[in-house]
């Protein structure tokens, strides 16, 4: 369900990496969120480093919303990439994990486009 690897970089250099690399796998970058910031204006710091990247692909994501509305709950897909125990950490979802959640077997060949993309563009950012 998961999938995660370790990268070189810093929180920061890594996310950014992460964005650049999207665009040449078909994604787009919708938002990145500093949870750290977020979370210290809220008086609740967490004391390490964690982005979160919301991407998707609008025409696929336009081809899962025709069967399913529903499927609005799980998008953008998102990747993370926070500090963990002194390395830099990258997790997802994988989307193929989530087609139990919705009753269209059609979905099956979207989501998995979305997580090959995905895979890539970690992929792409630990070598």
């Amino acid at each position: 369900m998961l999938y995660i690897r370790d990268a070189a970089g810093t929180v920061e250099s890594v996310s950014q990496r992460l964005a650049e690399d999207a665009a040449s796998n078909g994604m787009v970058v919708v938002a990145i969120h500093d949870i750290n910031q977020k979370l210290s204006a809220a008086g609740a710091a967490l004391g390490r480093e964690c982005r979160v990247l919301e991407v998707w692909n609008p025409k696929r994501t336009r081809r899962a919303l025709e069967l399913d509305m529903a499927v609005s709950t799980v998008l953008p897909s998102r990747i993370a990439v926070f500090d963990f125990e002194g390395r830099v950490r990258i997790a997802m979802i994988k989307p193929t994990a989530l087609l139990d959640l919705y009753q269209h077997p059609e979905l099956a060949p979207i989501a998995q486009e979305a997580e090959d993309a995905m895979i890539c563009i970690v992929e792409g950012v630990c070598r």
